[in-house]
């Protein structure tokens, strides 16, 4: 019977050509492994390699069993993998593609956290709002704000969002806040163009229904960051996701108006992911950390 060391042996001493690269290879002695080969021969009783000083080529016999052996320490070798991902420590790479304001708000500052629980692990982060390409395979994970369209990937949602109505204090001293929808007409509305979704179509309550309202102005952005440093300097009122002007309505370097009107239009925090039951641990890892970890700050 042959064991699993025998097995790994065998193919490596023919895929190297070789007694003495494979014994490099499995780290061990060349007299080692050659007596290994002979007690091989001898369980089975055929001549598995023909060898000289000068020649090492198979026999048939031994033609048959490297296919079988080659077989057999790939299938291990995968087995030891998916136990190592399911059960044992996560570790290695893991490539992510996230949207810039939510790695620049949310993920970045939580990874010095991530590190320290997944040693093991290195992450790459590659920040851009560029619409996700379907079979993308670059990637592990994407990290997107909105509901998924590619019905082929995993989307488990990390937190929620929503989007308010807001103005520089300066734009307000000088213009008036807005007391109705109506007023907006009156007012310099920030624009946001090219970004592939109609950004300037806002949602308003009115009783119990949504109504849109589609607003105009003479200034637009094609960035995200364009705009927001247009609406923290009093160019106009801009509608942003709250996540991004947290810190400056703290600061009252922002102001939040028509609140008691604005829809908010809620939308996810989505982590975008191959599917199916063989899923990496290292990802599942990476989307259950920042579930926890975000759900302090913008709940699921």
């Amino acid at each position: 019977m042959l064991h699993q060391d025998d097995i790994r042996l065998f193919a490596a001493v023919v895929r190297e050509g070789g007694f003495s690269l494979a014994a490099r290879q499995m780290g061990l002695t060349r007299s080692a492994v050659s007596r290994r080969i002979d007690q091989m021969e001898t369980r089975l009783g055929v001549r598995l390699i023909t060898r000289t000083t000068r020649r090492f080529a198979l026999t048939e016999a031994g033609k048959v069993l490297f296919e079988h052996c080659a077989r057999i320490a790939q299938d291990i070798d995968a087995a030891e993998q998916a136990i190592r991902e399911d059960f044992g420590a996560p570790r290695g790479d893991l490539r992510v593609n996230c949207a810039v304001m939510i790695g620049l708000k949310l993920i970045i500052p939580r990874l010095k956290g991530f590190a320290r629980a997944y040693p093991g692990m290195r992450v790459h982060i590659d920040l851009s709002d560029a619409p996700l390409l379907r079979g993308d395979t670059h990637y592990d994970l994407h990290i997107r704000l909105g509901e998924a369209d590619d019905p082929a990937l995993v989307a488990r949602r990390l937190a929620r969002s929503r989007r308010i109505l807001c103005a520089a204090p300066a734009y307000l001293a000088e213009f008036g806040r807005p007391a109705s929808v109506e007023d907006l007409a009156r007012h310099a509305c920030l624009l946001i163009s090219g970004l592939g979704v109609d950004s300037n179509t806002w949602l308003f309550r009115d009783g119990g229904r949504v109504e849109k309202r589609r607003v105009r102005g003479s200034l637009v952005f094609n960035s995200g960051d364009g705009h927001y440093e247009a609406l923290v300097a009093g160019l106009g009122i801009g509608r942003v996701t709250e996540i991004l002007a947290r810190a400056d309505i703290a600061a009252q370097r922002l102001i939040p108006v028509l609140e008691h009107r604005h829809a908010g239009d809620p939308e996810p925090i989505l982590a975008l992911y191959q599917g199916g039951k063989h899923t990496p641990q290292k990802t599942r890892a990476f989307v259950d950390y920042f579930r926890r970890s975000l759900r302090d700050v913008v709940p699921v």
